[in-house]
């Protein structure tokens, strides 16, 4: 890929000043789907690089929906999963060599999970408290789902002090998420897209690591306290079953 392409390519997009950052999603999706693959590569990754400068609002779907779409990619154009790994490397060397940003932390995380390499954050985030624990204190709310989905519960207690608070955290982050994403272009004749889908689901898997958590520790009340309120925000059967 020629260095001079993305260039010129960023710079026609950024010339327009009322950016369709919702269109450029979904016209990548498109060229992915008709096979125009370098396009799409140079489209994906100035999306991941120049998204939130545009509108911040958009940080969810950057490292949800718009990397999905950069995997679906790399299953049919190599070159688009050398070029997700160079960026998820390049994150993860910044952060081993002096603790890195919260912004590279929370890219290489995401990178992490599409790749299917959740424990490489783990790995990443042991180095972190024993290295850098200022950084991995700061880090901890992006870290704790893969800390979590990998069962590290002698980390997990050192940094979650009160699992009922761990939960009233999620729940406010996932109020925070519903009131401030945007609408993709396939949702917003839906009145639940797949944007609310997924972050719907995120706190249905959110309230079951808290919970098989409290199980773990044997911690009877905080389990089905936090069972009881999460059935108040989404009645779920996930959760009902859970205890």
């Amino acid at each position: 890929m020629k260095i001079a392409v993305i260039l010129l390519f960023a710079l026609t997009t950024l010339t327009g000043k009322a950016q369709d950052l919702s269109g450029h999603y979904s016209e990548t999706k498109s060229l992915i789907q008709s096979g125009k693959n370098e396009e799409a590569l140079e489209r994906c990754i100035w999306y991941h690089e120049n998204a939130l400068a545009i509108d911040s609002s958009y940080r969810g779907v950057r490292l949800s929906f718009a990397l999905s779409n950069w995997m679906k990619l790399a299953e049919q154009y190599p070159p688009a999963l050398s070029a997700f790994k160079d960026i998820r490397d390049k994150n993860t060397e910044s952060v081993l060599k002096n603790g890195g940003t919260y912004q590279e932390f929370i890219d290489l995380n995401a990178f992490n999970r599409e790749l299917g390499e959740e424990y490489k954050t783990v790995e990443l985030f042991t180095v972190l408290d024993e290295k850098y624990p200022k950084s991995a204190t700061e880090y901890w709310p992006t870290a704790k789902r893969s800390m979590f989905n990998q069962k590290e519960y002698s980390i997990i207690s050192k940094y979650l002090d009160n699992p009922v608070e761990e939960f009233e955290k999620r729940k406010k982050h996932y109020e925070y998420m519903l009131s401030s994403q945007p609408k993709l272009e396939e949702e917003k004749q839906s009145m639940k897209g797949p944007l609310q889908v997924y972050i719907d689901n995120n706190f249905v898997e959110d309230v079951l690591q808290v919970m098989d958590y409290t199980i773990a520790i044997e911690d009877v009340e905080s389990t089905a306290k936090i069972q009881k309120m999460a059935l108040l925000v989404i009645d779920d059967e996930r959760i009902r079953m859970a205890y």
